[in-house]
């Protein structure tokens, strides 16, 4: 089928003629004369000779390029003299060739420019065999150069079919392919050569008929003209690079706004960021200590884009966080910071290293003005939405889908921080499967290397404290705590933090949770007033002869460890702290999830808690015991979510991991360490 208004969609069209057909040195434009500032050339080497050209040797590559840089050179000087002396005599004898083609090399240096179409080519033109415009076939001659350009000019079902292949990656008419590639597409299009195509089921290509020869069917032009509409068609991007990519192409280009951040936490962005690497805890088993793989540890961090300072974080053992790490990071940057114990040797802070809230004088709380998030399930909770926005009066930002960028300087810290510190580990996953820091198995080597989940812990700490130490470029090459320190004591302004609105019944502290309760009792029974929050009872002096009030609503606040609470009147007026009546939940803290999660397993029968022993004691005790078995029965090193969840509960506080003040120090891969004890609880006799 002929076209005759066809349209080249891959080669550009040739570069078109000189006005005056051939320039002379009295003829040629006068913003051309100073030859001077003509686009510079770059001569080929030998080396890209060899690149370009297989079949040539080394020796051929290395003649071809000398010839090449000679014959540039000889007819550079020539053009030179002929433009600023205007002898064509003596540029002839530089140029050592004819007169005519001295001026078709002149004129090809003036062409105009087939890339950018602005301007001429340039010095460019002299070199030899440098195609400057495009090759249409016209006639059906011998040879097959432009061969395929011709045909596919003239059919358009194939054109058309060649074109959806290409802009849907190989896949169907409304699926696009998940990986794309030349070759697969090329393969699926002379695939088709031997089938009717089209809404009119065009008749096959008889074998034998171009390019439909049985042998090569074309596939090297196939090819070629994929890589060129690929490379002019910027629809192709999302298929063929990713939607990623496909976001970037005009990222910055648009209008710019202001900058928010001008102060010192004036702007807070919060990420979430899995750290590419294992742990394992110890638990004790029937043979005694055995060491079991954790999760990866979640790690959410608060980053100021002003000093670009790390002001808090939290971390947990799951496979994804929740909104109540979000808000123990901001509890953890509100609250005095000191050094943890370390038990790595050769491991340590560095000078100057720490936190805002805990090294820098006169920071006692921070407060943003905003909070950048990203578009994460998690962070339109209502604990994020409402409760940490009040408790911290700011206004939060959430990105777009996809629209990393919108907190960039959150997300290019965390890469900073896996190169500093986690893919040096020996179970470090690395960035992919491709990355040569990536353990071949990381969890035996967390098992086998003795990484233990709090040395990871203590790990995120020094990190974390370092970089705040560490010069950073765009602060001048100053570290952000000094950045803070000089902003805080400079004299030629001065730097107010923003103070935290007061706490009510209805807007808490961070890290508050608020339940509306029922205050019960029984005055004909003399029960004394309670609230119940999580199936027990609370009560203190402020309530417990207050009669009055039996029946009535009321509002508690729910701390971190809620063995000791808040409670206030339905009106507002503060009732006082309020203290759990259970002996057993009394004795460990632990906060409202966990008591929620015993609770469910106790009434399903996975557990049994004995009177007034420690629930939260013998939770531990149920998921090691789980872990244990499902450790024996796979008998291979896996992430068990079991052990996972016991780390996540040491970490938590409920259970604290120590070591006996009478036994000796022991590394941590010994097998003969557990440090899984805990502290502040006394079990009754008859516990087992």
């Amino acid at each position: 089928m002929l076209t005759a208004t066809f349209v080249d969609p891959v080669h550009s069209p040739g570069a078109p003629k000189s006005p005056s057909g051939s320039y002379t040195f009295h003829t040629i434009p006068y913003e051309y004369k100073d030859c001077e500032a003509w686009p510079s050339a770059h001569k080929p080497t030998a080396t890209e000779m060899m690149e370009w050209f297989a079949h040539l040797s080394t020796q051929q590559a290395e003649e071809r390029a000398v010839q090449i840089s000679e014959r540039f050179d000889r007819l550079q000087r020539s053009i030179k003299v002929y433009l600023s002396a205007g002898s064509l005599k003596q540029a002839l004898a530089e140029a050592k060739c004819t007169k005519e083609v001295f001026y078709r090399q002149l004129n090809r240096c003036l062409l105009p420019n087939p890339v950018t179409g602005e301007g001429i080519v340039g010095w460019a033109g002299l070199i030899s065999q440098l195609r400057l415009k495009g090759y249409t076939r016209v006639s059906d001659g011998a040879g097959t150069a432009g061969q395929f350009q011709k045909w596919i000019g003239e059919n358009q079902v194939w054109r058309d079919l060649l074109h959806l292949m290409i802009r849907k990656g190989n896949g169907g008419e409304k699926l696009t392919g998940r990986k794309p590639d030349v070759r697969g597409v090329t393969r699926n299009f002379i695939a088709a050569f031997s089938k009717p195509v089209g809404k009119d089921q065009q008749p096959k290509i008889p074998l034998g008929q171009y390019p439909h020869d049985g042998k090569s069917n074309a596939r090297r032009a196939i090819e070629r003209y994929i890589d060129r509409f690929v490379t002019s068609h910027l629809d192709t991007t999302a298929v063929w690079f990713g939607e990623d990519v496909a976001d970037r192409q005009h990222l910055g280009t648009g209008p710019q706004s202001f900058n928010l951040a001008t102060g010192p936490f004036d702007v807070l962005g919060s990420d979430a960021h899995t750290v590419d690497c294992i742990g394992f805890i110890i638990l004790n088993g029937p043979s005694g200590p055995q060491k079991v793989p954790v999760t990866r540890i979640q790690l959410v961090v608060n980053l100021c884009h002003n000093k670009r300072l790390v002001t808090g974080y939290s971390i947990c053992f799951q496979r994804q966080i929740e909104a109540r790490h979000v808000e123990e990071a901001y509890l953890m940057g509100n609250s005095p910071w000191k050094p943890k114990k370390l038990t790595i040797e050769g491991f340590g802070y560095t000078e100057g290293a720490g936190f805002p809230n805990g090294v820098i004088d006169g920071i006692t709380e921070i407060n943003p003005a905003l909070i950048r998030l990203d578009n994460a399930a998690q962070h339109y909770a209502n604990g994020i939405r409402t409760r940490l926005r009040h408790a911290l009066a700011c206004a939060i930002v959430w990105g777009g889908v996809g629209h990393w960028w919108r907190n960039a300087i959150t997300e290019r810290f965390f890469g900073t921080l896996e190169r500093y510190g986690f893919q040096r580990l020996p179970s470090s996953m690395g960035n992919g499967t491709q990355d040569p820091h990536r353990a071949e198995n990381p969890v035996f080597e967390a098992t086998g290397k003795g990484i233990e989940w709090d040395e990871l812990v203590q790990l995120v700490d020094v990190l974390l404290a370092n970089y705040n130490a560490r010069p950073h470029t765009s602060l001048g090459g100053i570290s952000p705590l000094d950045s803070l320190r000089a902003t805080i004591s400079s004299r030629s302004g001065f730097w107010i933090s923003r103070p935290s609105p007061p706490y009510t019944v209805s807007s808490p502290r961070i890290g508050v949770q608020v339940l509306r309760k029922r205050i019960g009792g029984s005055v004909r029974n003399r029960v004394p007033p309670y609230v119940e929050i999580g199936e027990i009872r609370y009560t203190a002096t402020c309530l417990s002869s207050r009669y009055e009030l039996i029946g009535k609503h009321v509002y508690v606040h729910l701390p971190q460890d809620i063995r000791t609470v808040e409670c206030y009147l339905d009106t507002g007026p503060c009732i006082g702290e309020i203290k759990c009546m259970d002996r057993g939940w009394s004795l460990s803290p632990h906060s409202y999830e966990i008591r929620q999660t015993v609770n469910a397993l106790v009434r399903n029968g996975e557990m049994w808690v004995p009177k007034d022993g420690d629930p939260v004691v013998v939770y531990f005790g149920h998921l090691e015991k789980k872990a244990i078995a499902q450790a024996a029965a796979t008998g291979k090193h896996l992430v068990s979510l079991n052990a996972s969840a016991a780390a996540d509960l040491l970490l938590r506080g409920a259970a604290t991991s120590v070591r006996s003040p009478t036994a000796p120090v022991q590394p941590a891969n010994d097998p003969r360490v557990s440090r899984n004890k805990f502290i502040g609880v006394v079990l009754p006799a008859n516990w087992e």
